[in-house]
């Protein structure tokens, strides 16, 4: 009816151009025209509707019509942006969505930052939130871009707070955030705010001092001294930092990874490697990668737990006495590939359940080596203690 002229109530002037259509069409697609033809003022019954926004393109209005009609849009590279602003305009929802989809697809280090003004200019919530997942994921080749220079400040904070930057550490980000405070000379007002976003615990004290402790402007700024002393108390608390929560002392992470942990045989066709002093990371893209334990001594049967992205490693049979348990625990730090050997259990353990629930580590049961267990023991990070809970029945 629509191609054949037929019984069409309403037109629609876009850049001069007539789309003819129907109001009921329009209406069951667009809350924009739905307002507009129930409104009861002049416009609910004119029979030319004229969209004077400059912004928006004939094309992109003929293929949302046309979408009322049919419930098909094709949305290229090309027109995504186009349509999206259209879309946005005459608040058709399931349109709009179709579009951000289409944009997240084509995010790159080329239009990111198109994109994200883009996005925060219509309020595109969703598409938002990807193009900053994309600069966190490539943060290192964004903060090269001369657009990363011209952030405007609350742009910058966002994307330095995130969890997942692409980042070895945190050197890196307190790297770019004096590059772009340097970039103008009247950016040393924000100076605290841009910075207190580097978590300064997760930097080793050698780091500190290379870095903040040789810059006069960070030593002098008061939110950075009340960050520097957070980080000095992380360091001063070995045992408690995988308790201690704070948006500093979250590890960034782009994604998650399998640890797998002591005597692991990997065989696949002929190849047979086997691993008794190693940790190993298997990322989302299934390659190894091999972390030295660094123990004195090797320990198999062990049983192990992440506590905010801490592994604790306990009990088990050393090298040394394969018929006799250990009572050792040791707290692997995957930041700085080392390890901490905290307070040993109050017996010891093998063959036994090891949990971790709200911020304390459990062992239950198992064998000394001996004799089987009916104990079971609390661990708690912030006092370095083991305690005896329940017997079991």
């Amino acid at each position: 009816m629509k191609k054949a002229g037929e019984l069409c109530d309403v037109t629609l002037v876009v850049q001069e151009e007539d789309i003819p259509a129907h109001r009921a069409v329009l209406s069951a697609c667009s809350d924009y025209f739905r307002a507009m033809f129930t409104s009861g003022m002049r416009e609910s019954s004119d029979s030319r509707i004229v969209i004077k926004d400059v912004t928006i393109c004939i094309q992109a209005v003929n293929q949302l019509v046309d979408y009322a009609y049919t419930g098909e849009l094709q949305v290229t590279r090309e027109s995504a942006t186009d349509l999206a602003r259209a879309a946005s305009l005459l608040l058709m929802e399931e349109a709009l969505e179709i579009c951000q989809t289409k944009l997240e697809e084509c995010i790159d280090l080329d239009n990111c930052h198109e994109l994200l003004n883009f996005s925060q200019s219509y309020n595109l919530k969703k598409l938002e939130a990807a193009v900053f997942a994309f600069m966190g994921t490539n943060f290192l080749q964004v903060r090269g871009t001369a657009e990363f220079l011209n952030m405007d400040v609350d742009t910058l904070c966002k994307l330095l707070q995130s969890d997942e930057l692409g980042v070895s550490g945190e050197q890196e980000v307190l790297d770019a955030a004096k590059v772009w405070l340097r970039h103008d000379s009247t950016r040393s007002k924000h100076l605290g705010r841009v910075v207190e976003h580097v978590r300064f615990p997760l930097m080793s004290p050698g780091e500190l001092s290379r870095h903040v402790r040789t810059d006069t402007a960070l030593m002098e700024n008061s939110r950075v001294k009340d960050c520097l002393i957070e980080s000095l108390w992380f360091h001063l608390s070995p045992h408690e930092q995988s308790v201690i929560e704070g948006p500093r002392t979250t590890v960034r992470a782009a994604c998650e990874n399998l640890v797998v942990i002591g005597e692991l045989h990997i065989q696949e066709r002929l190849f047979r490697t086997v691993y008794e002093n190693h940790i190993l990371y298997c990322h989302h893209n299934y390659v190894f990668f091999q972390g030295d334990v660094g123990k004195k001594r090797t320990h198999s049967w062990t049983r192990a737990v992440v506590l905010n992205n801490f592994v604790y490693v306990v009990g088990g049979l050393t090298e040394a006495n394969r018929e006799a348990a250990s009572d050792a625990c040791y707290k692997y730090d995957p930041r700085t590939n080392s390890w901490l050997q905290v307070a040993s259990m109050q017996v010891r353990r093998t063959c036994f359940t090891f949990l971790e629930s709200t911020g304390r580590l459990y062992a239950i049961g198992g064998t000394d080596g001996d004799k089987s267990l009916d104990s079971a023991e609390v661990y708690d990070p912030r006092s370095n203690t083991w305690r005896y809970g329940y017997t079991l029945l």
